[in-house]
C-alpha cells in the first residue's frame, strides 16, 4: 500500500494547480477531502480509482494495491474530479447509476464505453484539463 501522505500531497497539489489556473471562482478554496482504501467497490464498478462523495465531503477511493508510479495519471484525473465535487459542479451517483453535472442528471457509462468521455461532461472536462494541470503542478513543484 502506498504512503498515504504522499498521495495526499499529490492530490492537494492538483487542487492547488487548478486553483492557480482559475478553476474555482473564489480564491482561496479549501477542499476538505479524505482517502479511502476500497478495492472491492472499485473492482465491482470496473474502475482503478474513483472520486465520490460521502455526504458533502469529497472522497478519493483507491485500491489497496495502488501503485503511484504506475497509477499517477489515474490519481491526477480523479483529483480533478474531487475538485469538481468541491466546486459543486459534479455530484457523483448515489448508487442509482446516475450523476449530476451542473444541475443536469446523466446516466453513468461503463468505463469501456466508446464515448465515455464525450457523453459524460465531467469526464470530458477532466480529460481536457489533465495536461494543463500537470504543467501547472510541475511549475509549482519547481518553485519550491
Amino acid at each position: 500500500m502506498e504512503n498515504k501522505s504522499v498521495i495526499e500531497r499529490i492530490v492537494n497539489l492538483v487542487i492547488q494547480a487548478l486553483q492557480q489556473m482559475g478553476f474555482f471562482e473564489s480564491n482561496p478554496i479549501s477542499v476538505g477531502w479524505h482517502l479511502r482504501w476500497d478495492g472491492q467497490t472499485l473492482s465491482s464498478r470496473g474502475f482503478r480509482a474513483a472520486a465520490t462523495a460521502h455526504g458533502n465531503d469529497p472522497v478519493m477511493l483507491l485500491p489497496e494495491d495502488f501503485n503511484l508510479e504506475k497509477d499517477i495519471d489515474v490519481l491526477i484525473h480523479e483529483s480533478i474530479h474531487l475538485a469538481q465535487i468541491a466546486k459543486g459542479d459534479f455530484v457523483p451517483g448515489g448508487g442509482d447509476g446516475t450523476a449530476i453535472w451542473k444541475g443536469k442528471k446523466y446516466h453513468i457509462l461503463p468505463s469501456d464505453h466508446e464515448r465515455y468521455f464525450e457523453e459524460q461532461p465531467w469526464e470530458e472536462e477532466a480529460q481536457n484539463l489533465f495536461s494543463d494541470v500537470v504543467k501547472k503542478m510541475n511549475e509549482i513543484s519547481n518553485r519550491t
